[in-house]
C-alpha cells in the first residue's frame, strides 16, 4: 500500500505549492486505487501539513513549483517529496497504480536538469521506484563513462 498526496487544482496538479489550498490523498494497494478524499490546507504553514501527512501515513508528497524553505522542510521530514509536476492528476494516479515512472511528459514546461530533486541525466526522480530524492546529482558528470579520460583542452 502507498498514499500519495496531490496539490490539486481542479483535475491537474496545482501549478505552485505555494498558492495551492487542496490536496488530493490517495491510497493505492495491490495497483488499485482504494481510497481518495480531497482536504484543505494551508501552504503557509508547512509544518501542520507534515504533519497531518505523516499521521494519516501518506509517503509521497507530489506537486508543481515550489519555494525552497517548505521543500527543505518536507525533504527533511519522512515524507518523499516529488516537485515540478504538471498534467491531469488522475493520470498521474493511473502511472503510479501501474507501476511506470513520471518520465518527461508530466514535468513543468521549461524544467530543466538544474531544478531541485533532479540528477542532471534527465529525471529519475519522477520514478515511483524506491530511492533517494534528496540525490542532486552531479553537474560535472564525474560518473559518466563517455567522459572517463577526456580532459579539457586548452585554447592557445
Amino acid at each position: 500500500m502507498i498514499k500519495i498526496a496531490f496539490t490539486v487544482w481542479g483535475d491537474r496538479i496545482s501549478p505552485v505549492f505555494d498558492c495551492a489550498d487542496t490536496l488530493l490523498i490517495v491510497e493505492i494497494t495491490n495497483k488499485q486505487v482504494k481510497n481518495r478524499h480531497l482536504e484543505s490546507f494551508n501552504s503557509a504553514k508547512p509544518l501542520f501539513l507534515i504533519e497531518k501527512l505523516i499521521e494519516q501515513e501518506v509517503s509521497l508528497l507530489i506537486c508543481g513549483a515550489i519555494s525552497e524553505m517548505p521543500a527543505d522542510l518536507i525533504e527533511n521530514s519522512s515524507l518523499k517529496l516529488i516537485p515540478f509536476i504538471s498534467g491531469n492528476v488522475d493520470k498521474i494516479i493511473d502511472r503510479f497504480r501501474t507501476g511506470l515512472s513520471l518520465g518527461k511528459t508530466f514535468l513543468m514546461p521549461g524544467c530543466g536538469c538544474n531544478q531541485r530533486g533532479c540528477t542532471g541525466k534527465g529525471h529519475p526522480v519522477l520514478s515511483n521506484k524506491k530511492g533517494n530524492p534528496k540525490n542532486k546529482g552531479n553537474p560535472k558528470n564525474k560518473g559518466n563513462p563517455n567522459r572517463k579520460g577526456i580532459k579539457k583542452q586548452r585554447k592557445p
